[in-house]
């Protein structure tokens, strides 16, 4: 056996080992610091074992060897696995191994698991097993938990629970491990970010002092929409006294839903002792609006509480073993250590579902929080199972309140359509039916079919129109047609997700800037315009679409309640490509409510779309069996297919490659260093990525599709930058319009014409 002070967790290149880190020193931060994480859920001391036994296997000779630059590469991962196995009772020793022997290479199938651990089983040499015993592992272990020992394993919910709960530990375990090392070899970064956190109370104090001018002023204008607005933010300051669990927030589009929520959450989070708000939105143009919005409210000084994440580059080879050392710490990696988080529903719930260490890392933040599920009907049918299951875990056994935060509101409560639905919901403004009456600003009408031609000349005719069709190809061809028609008019605008966010925002606030001056604005643009985007149109043209969409669609319409009579929202059937698959379905069961309909729009019309999607798609078709069915069936022998999984659970069905543009608005400071230009600096001279960075080229991305990514790159338009290549640029500067964002040209005409 080797000197256990010779024995080291990291080293320092062209440093003596005196100053390289014990992996005593390690293994105990990495178990003190898991367990606290994992105390929020009390398991303390599970996140203490794995915390202790996850480098174990740095005790190999070969290991110390290898640190040394005297060997190859050697797992370490496996030997604390096996350690957890034999240790511990057979349960706990499974659940720990799976965390331990995933640290580096993310949770693994069980027959995979298996092969490390005989591995281990025959690596023995080095001693790591007497090392371990030295650990002071916990006791509490060896004897089945509570929530092991009681009631049959195989029932659904067990199964589930079991198998979230081994993802949970696994997040302590990862962050954990990552900022102990970083505290090791950047202690700079690790105390900056220990400082720089905001408190909830100091950031409550901000949004009410903002809420109050917001109200002041409200006061001196006449009109129903702002006195509604007030109820509905006092019916959410009274509701947060209520105990934590899963809410909805039934509002109609402009009742104030984002600011009133965002105090709902706050009040709740004070009252109960809950840690951080996490926003989740379907589409990053909400995203954007929303942090304008909390920026605004907190100012300046504490716009750093406000986190937005989305749209993150994933290192190339993500799937293999991560590095040890301080090449780990290359990309950094958000673990949602804010108060507030902003994040798309597919970072939220791909993390939810993953394998892989940089995506789970912070789950174990979302214990004992509030999240807010904005637009809560825009969840995926085909994924709504495993979606709502991980809700219910979340508020079930981790302390969290959870808000169903939209207009039209699916039910997602317990039934035969969704067998693992919420158990209870609790309704924050009384009676909907009423609140959407008396918010009633649009009458909805349906036109039948209309050309590109026709409705090109409708939107000619009026000088201050949005029009919402589905496609990219389908927007950017009428965008088009009306510009021949209009010559060099002013005041057309295109908008959709063709157009990196930088870009976006530049024109909804062109656009907001016109509506307000009353000057002529006609908007071309996809949905990417709808569900939270704060624009206020007396004319609205909408695409036959899901009643859910055609509802959105109305909220961008007489959004104030200022015209002297009702908005106009015009549904037609359009001459483009229907949408495929779960929009399909939605847009077909409304064709006949809207042909029938009076008002489409009603509540009752809601209830009853929703009633028949879920009725239609059934349980087989959201995932049901194979994600969540499929994870009990295992439970008793603890044996999950978390990386297969990982691997098959997407939100969107076909994945998608985000590629810097070179855009920059004409007002912007040529001085200024661009994004990208610092990251082509920072990789001519070796330097990592810091995170502010990578957040700041998040605006200045497009995602397209992998038949579109490799058509471009077929041709040269993308190329590679970045460390490893992690980074996918456009080339061709002409593939990229200033109004009308990404042009493919006639190579991806036909491979776009489905693309939202």
């Amino acid at each position: 056996m080797l000197n256990e002070d010779d024995i080291y967790a990291h080293s320092l290149p062209d440093r003596p080992e005196e100053e390289w880190e014990p992996l005593r020193h390690h293994l105990r931060g990495v178990g003190r610091m898991a367990k606290l994480f994992a105390s929020a859920f009390d398991a303390g001391d599970w996140g203490t074992a794995a915390g202790l036994l996850h480098d174990v296997g740095k005790y190999l000779v070969a290991f110390q060897l290898y640190i040394r630059g005297k060997g190859r590469g050697v797992w370490h991962a496996p030997q604390g696995a096996r350690v957890a196995q034999c240790k511990f009772a057979s349960g706990p020793g499974r659940i720990v191994a799976y965390t331990v022997a995933g640290h580096h290479a993310g949770l693994h199938d069980a027959g995979e698991l298996d092969k490390r651990l005989n591995w281990a089983r025959d690596a023995t040499e080095g001693g790591y097993e007497a090392y371990a015993d030295a650990l002071d592992l916990p006791t509490a272990l060896q004897l089945p938990p509570a929530f092991l020992a009681n009631g049959p394993l195989e029932k659904l919910e067990s199964g589930f629970a079991l198998s979230f709960f081994v993802r949970m530990l696994f997040s302590c375990l990862i962050d954990a491990d990552r900022l102990c090392t970083e505290r090791f070899y950047a202690p700079e970064t690790y105390r900056t970010r220990k400082e720089s956190r905001i408190p909830l109370i100091e950031i409550k104090g901000r949004v009410d002092a903002h809420l109050e001018k917001l109200q002041r002023r409200a006061a001196e204008q006449t009109g129903p929409v702002n006195a509604i607005r007030s109820e509905v933010l006092s019916h959410c300051r009274a509701a947060a006294e209520l105990s934590p669990g899963a809410f909805s927030l039934t509002v109609p589009t402009g009742g104030g839903k984002t600011l009133s929520s965002l105090a709902f959450a706050l009040d709740h989070a004070l009252r109960h002792g809950l840690r951080r708000i996490v926003y989740v939105i379907p589409h990053t143009s909400i995203i954007e609006q929303t942090c304008d919005v909390f920026r605004e409210a907190l100012g300046p000084d504490l716009s750093a509480a406000v986190l937005e994440h989305h749209s993150a580059f994933v290192p190339p080879n993500c799937d293999k073993e991560e590095e040890i050392g301080p090449s780990k710490l290359r990309l950094a990696t958000d673990n949602w250590d804010v108060p507030i988080v902003v994040t798309t529903s597919v970072q939220f719930f791909e993390s939810l579902f993953s394998a892989h260490p940089r995506q789970t890392r912070k789950l174990h933040n979302l214990a004992k929080s509030v999240v807010i599920l904005d637009e809560a009907q825009a969840l995926p049918t085909p994924r709504l199972g495993p979606c709502v299951a991980a809700l219910n875990e979340l508020v079930r056994r981790y302390g969290n309140s959870t808000v169903l935060c939209t207009a039209t509101q699916p039910p997602l409560t317990r039934g035969r359509h969704l067998p693992v639905g919420l158990e209870t919901v609790r309704e924050i403004v009384p009676d909907p039916s009423r609140l959407s009456q008396r918010l009633k600003r649009v009458k909805a009408e349906f036109e039948g079919r209309l050309s590109d031609a026709d409705l090109a000349d409708r939107i000619s005719e009026a000088p201050r129109v949005l029009c919402i069709v589905d496609t990219r190809a389908q927007a950017r061809d009428l965008f088009t047609a009306v510009r021949k028609r209009l010559g060099e008019a002013e005041g057309l605008l295109h908008l959709s997700a063709a157009m990196c966010p930088i870009h976006r925002r530049s024109v909804l606030a062109e656009v907001r800037s016109r509506l307000q001056d009353g000057r002529p604005c006609r908007l071309v643009a996809t949905q990417v315009i709808e569900a939270g985007v704060d624009v206020d149109f007396p004319l609205v043209f909408r695409g036959l679409a899901g009643i859910d969409a055609l509802a959105q669609a109305a909220g961008r319409c007489n959004r104030e309640g200022r015209l002297a009579d009702l908005g106009r929202l015009v549904v037609f059937l359009g001459e483009g490509r229907p949408p495929p698959g779960d929009l399909q379905r939605r847009r077909l069961l409304a064709q006949g409510l809207v042909e029938k309909a009076e008002d489409p729009l009603t509540p009752e019309t809601v209830q009853r779309f929703f009633a028949e999607l879920f009725s239609v798609t059934g349980a087989k078709g959201l995932d049901f069996d194979e994600i969540v069915k499929g994870l009990a069936e295992t439970a008793q022998q603890a044996r999950w297919p978390f990386r297969s999984i990982g691997s098959k659970f997407k939100m969107i069905d076909e994945q998608t490659f985000p590629v810097l543009v070179d855009w920059q608005n004409e007002k912007a400071d040529a001085l200024q260093e661009s994004p990208i230009a610092e990251l082509e600096r920072l990789t001519r001279q070796s330097h990592p990525v810091p995170l502010r960075l990578l957040r700041s080229l998040q605006q200045y991305t497009v995602s397209l599709r992998p038949h579109q990514f490799d058509l471009l790159r077929n041709i040269g338009a993308v190329s590679l930058l970045g460390p490893d290549d992690a980074f996918s640029r456009l080339s061709q500067p002409d593939f990229y319009d200033r109004s009308v964002g990404l042009v493919p040209g006639e190579n991806l005409r036909a491979a776009e014409e489905n693309i939202i």
